[in-house]
């Protein structure tokens, strides 16, 4: 899906611009899979587990590497690590886990280069991977808080030519796991004290640059954005817990400003 996305931002050019922003920024798949030409970079998150992970990561790095490289892929580890609200607790909880929930221990005796398939995956992060992520993140701003708050304590809401991207939780209504989030958002409600998809959703509308939203098709969502590009795409359910993986439509809407 991150393909899709930055292709999509690619073609619209929206890639050219400077400053890039990401709010719900978890794994930060597409940031860290951006070109390196923006000069600012923002990536929040509800969670302080979550942005504390990065800026351990953004400081400390390569030792945060060395000791990954020295902790075996084992149930037992997987079990002393988890709930260490730390960067190698985080890691080694996602990493270790099925479908990267950090809740259940992963673990396929079908071998890939010589191991089973799991260990073989996260050797190669942690020797390939990690070091490309550590170098990349340089420079960019983390920090604790919802995507509303977040946005005007940077005075990034009324900023024109930046690059916006909301991934939340998607609507409670459309998905098939309904316990796959930390932080979940109820659906309708304005000035809660909590935002909900409503109030993000009312929230880009007022945003003086582009912001690109991923989701399922909803009635809210349809109702609210209906007139701005809607760009869908059928790929395979990766957080149904299911041997057989159902496919589901992903929708990422262009809201640009009017």
């Amino acid at each position: 899906m991150v393909n899709f996305i930055k292709k999509i931002m690619e073609e619209n050019g929206d890639l050219n611009k400077k400053c890039y922003v990401e709010s719900f920024c978890g794994a930060a798949n597409l940031l860290l899979n951006l070109p390196d030409n923006f000069i600012e970079r923002y990536s929040f998150d509800l969670s302080e587990e979550v942005v504390n992970m990065w800026r351990e990561l953004q400081i400390n790095g390569s030792l945060i590497r060395k000791e990954l490289i020295s902790i075996d892929y084992t149930e037992e580890n997987f079990l002393k690590y988890k709930d260490e609200k730390t960067a190698i607790g985080t890691i080694i909880k996602h990493r270790f886990s099925r479908g990267a929930l950090g809740k259940n221990f992963a673990f396929s005796e079908r071998l890939r280069n010589g191991l089973p398939g799991d260990v073989n995956a996260y050797r190669n992060w942690v020797y390939n991977i990690l070091p490309l992520i550590i170098e990349k993140i340089k420079g960019v701003v983390w920090d604790v808080g919802s995507a509303d708050t977040m946005l005007i304590k940077y005075g990034l809401m009324d900023r024109q030519n930046i690059l916006l991207y909301d991934d939340p939780p998607y609507v409670p209504s459309t998905r098939s796991a309904p316990n796959v989030y930390d932080y979940e958002m109820d659906t309708y409600g304005l000035n809660t004290g909590k935002l909900t998809h409503e109030g993000l959703l009312n929230n880009i509308l007022l945003r003086k640059s582009v912001s690109y939203l991923s989701g399922y098709s909803n009635p809210l969502y349809d109702d609210i954005l209906k007139g701005y590009n809607k760009y869908e795409r059928n790929i395979a359910n990766h957080s149904s817990q299911s041997k057989i993986k159902a496919r589901r439509c992903e929708v990422v809407w262009e809201i640009k400003p009017r």
